[in-house]
């Protein structure tokens, strides 16, 4: 059995703007007299939720933003004469490919570039402990 219940502030309702009403919802526990409160349930999803999959083939993506940030992104699309979601979308990508982009860059001091060069057009050095190294590695896999 459930029952709803709400409640809402009337005094003075002329002179304050409306409360929101709230409800709460009493659902009675199995086998007990008992009554518990359930909390209500969400009218909008959090904002880790995964995306959800259109009929387009196209994922949603939802987040929270301040109303002046919401105002300044409407701006920006009206002057680029393009629709919020297709500016949002523009901006968001090139920000995520210059972060990539960056982070498969090195960007080293001129002089380390020309020493690093240097060193790999020099011919090789023999290193003896290496070649021994590597002479009984070969040893103990032809013994198998």
């Amino acid at each position: 059995m459930t029952a709803k219940t709400s409640h809402t502030d009337t005094t003075d309702s002329a002179k304050r703007p409306a409360k929101k009403t709230t409800k709460k919802i009493i659902k009675k526990a199995p086998n007990s007299g008992a009554s518990t409160a359930a909390t209500p349930k969400r009218t909008t999803p959090p904002t880790s939720k995964a995306p959800t999959r259109t009929a387009t083939g196209t994922t949603r993506l939802e987040m929270r933003i301040a109303p002046q940030d919401k105002e300044l992104i409407e701006r920006a699309a009206r002057a680029s004469r393009v629709t919020i979601s297709a500016f949002v979308l523009q901006v968001t990508r090139q920000a995520a490919e210059d972060v990539l982009r960056r982070d498969q860059v090195t960007v080293v001091p001129p002089d380390f570039y020309e020493a690093m060069i240097a060193s790999l057009e020099a011919p090789a050095e023999r290193n003896e402990p290496l070649a021994e190294a590597a002479r009984r590695s070969r040893e103990v896999l032809t013994k198998k």
